[in-house]
């Protein structure tokens, strides 16, 4: 009866140690947005934080996909999924005149490759944030090399690394 009992302690053990570990995994993949500290922003995040993850009026592409959430109102987010979709931003078939947030997605490390010069392109009057999700490991520099805008922008860029289970 005794080793009975020590293997069924062992096994709670276990578990109750894999449920936390398996917790503090999942909360280090998804909980940290990172930004990039070109100019010296002040440290209030709610709007940037309402627009990422509330819903809005919103442009989304994926390749040459284009659907509108609440196409009655001017678009204040765009979200563009993949390096293919990043193309759509130097488009002309949408006002972006209200937008405030582009949202990228990037699935792989490649995605990283297509440099994303925001510099020339002047059709984003209110654009105030750029938010980039990457499902795939990277770091600072990678996210510095990726995008380009002008030197005495506002624009304030966040990222976050979140790999899918």
């Amino acid at each position: 009866m005794t080793i009975q009992f020590s293997k069924h302690c062992y096994i709670y053990i276990f578990c109750v140690l894999a449920f936390f570990y398996n917790t503090t995994k999942m909360e280090a993949q998804s909980s940290t947005i990172y930004e990039l500290q070109n100019q010296n922003y002040g440290a209030d995040r709610t709007h940037f934080y309402d627009l990422a993850f509330k819903l809005h009026p919103t442009i989304y592409f994926q390749g040459i996909t284009q659907k509108t959430l609440d196409a009655n109102k001017p678009p204040l987010k765009i979200n563009l999924n993949g390096a293919t979709a990043l193309k759509h931003l130097s488009a002309t078939n949408y006002d972006a005149s209200h937008v405030e947030l582009v949202y990228i997605s990037l699935n792989t490390p490649q995605d990283l490759n297509a440099n994303l010069d925001l510099s020339y392109i002047t059709k984003f009057k209110n654009l105030k944030y750029i938010f980039i999700k990457c499902c795939f490991k990277t770091n600072l520099a990678d996210i510095e090399r990726f995008i380009k805008v002008k030197p005495d922008t506002n624009i304030r860029i966040f990222y976050k690394i979140e790999i899918p289970s």
